[in-house]
């Protein structure tokens, strides 16, 4: 079947008024979504603006976790690691789980998550690898409904 068929009282006489109520109820649903969808990209763009507000409000006065208005807003900091130097990183024999010819981000920022920390935070690359990647920390806010 193909085309789209208009719902008119010709049809209509073909369905019963019970039958056309989940065609209705159907339409009713579908038009809600689409309502809620474009609601909530206009609220996840306003909060995406709101959030680097607040990320650097928090950052500069150095505030952390606070509740209000029922959830608890708190910064979350998270590092990440890409190869800058694949072969230097190949031969370094606590990266072959995860540097192949290709290397795994992922595997690699948690590898690079349990090292050592500087004062500052910051992972302690090895001597024989630091060159070869690249370290970066990722901060952004976040928010849970707030316990009580």
């Amino acid at each position: 079947m193909s085309g789209t068929a208009e719902v008119t009282e010709a049809t209509t006489e073909a369905v019963t008024d019970t039958g056309l109520q989940p065609l209705k109820r159907y339409a009713q649903l579908a038009n809600r979504r689409r309502e809620l969808k474009d609601e909530l990209e206009t609220i996840e763009s306003e909060l995406n603006g709101a959030a680097e507000i607040v990320l650097r409000l928090m950052e500069e006065i150095g505030l952390g976790p606070f509740t209000i208005d029922g959830l608890t807003v708190y910064l979350r900091h998270q590092i990440w690691a890409s190869a800058t130097d694949v072969p230097a990183l190949a031969g370094y024999a606590d990266t072959a789980e995860f540097v192949k010819p290709t290397v795994n981000g992922n595997t690699m920022s948690a590898w690079v998550r349990e090292l050592p920390r500087t004062d500052e935070g910051l992972p302690i690359l090895p001597d024989e690898i630091k060159d070869a990647v690249k370290v970066t920390e990722k901060s952004t806010v976040e928010n849970r409904k707030a316990k009580g």
